[in-house]
């Protein structure tokens, strides 16, 4: 586990400490925080990694994030990020589009072409990444999906996905390296499952077995805790068959 705080920085050495702070924790970026303030800046980082995914907790004051041609040219970092809102209100850029989000909400980013990250206010933040290929190996056209604002109150698999990232980066596992790989492994299912049942117009690289596979075991995790739960309530849910649901 990492972690980065300004707490213990003199105001006037915060800023470029937390410049550094978001570079170690995230890809190579730029940070602005106000120069003058009633308030010092604050912010704070927790990140550990789960095999191949990375989570964290972020709560900081206003700043401004950019990630610019500069920056991708200089580390050409290949990595999907997701932000989680948990207070305070954030604003999403990348190519062109635009997602406000609000605590419960979420989207995703890629490192490889630019972006911008907008705080006015206060904000609190989880943060799950991966390498980029894991994610188009798994999803067509992924970048597509950036910049698309999904809510979990509307959205089963993206409150499961929220869930497991807070507790797991709150809580990390220790059961050694093969609990990660599964832990990673699952969320990485969860994220497929999130963005193919809110994104779902758009095209799907993996076959559609594994899509379903995915939705399968999102539903099923989500819904550990009915004592209904069996094949044909999954299958009903999710406007599948049962023997398509035994297949998957």
């Amino acid at each position: 586990m990492e972690q980065w705080s300004t707490t213990a920085i003199p105001p006037t050495r915060r800023a470029p400490y937390w410049m550094e702070a978001v570079n170690k924790a995230y890809v190579q970026l730029e940070c602005t925080v106000p120069s003058r303030s009633s308030a010092p800046f604050f912010g704070a980082i927790t990140r550990h990694e789960l095999a191949a995914v990375s989570l964290s907790h972020i709560t900081s004051t206003t700043q401004t994030v950019l990630r610019t041609p500069l920056q991708i040219s200089r580390a050409s970092e290949d990595i999907f990020l997701l932000s989680i809102q948990v207070a305070g209100a954030g604003k999403l850029v990348q190519d062109d589009k635009t997602a406000y989000l609000q605590p419960g909400e979420l989207a995703l980013y890629d490192s490889t072409r630019p972006y911008q990250l907008l705080f006015d206010q206060d904000f609190e933040q989880y943060v799950l990444s991966l390498p980029g290929s894991i994610l188009r190996n798994r999803l067509h056209n992924a970048e597509d999906m950036t910049a698309c604002k999904i809510t979990s109150a509307q959205s089963g698999t993206a409150r499961l996905l929220s869930h497991m990232v807070s507790e797991l980066t709150d809580c990390p596992p220790s059961g050694g390296p093969s609990v990660d790989t599964s832990l990673a492994d699952s969320l990485v299912s969860i994220l497929v499952a999130t963005l193919a049942e809110n994104l779902g117009g758009l095209p799907l690289q993996d076959n559609t077995g594994s899509v379903r596979r995915d939705r399968i075991k999102a539903y099923v995790l989500e819904n550990l805790r009915d004592p209904q739960l069996n094949i044909g309530k999954i299958a009903k849910r999710l406007d599948l068959t049962p023997s398509t649901v035994h297949r998957a």
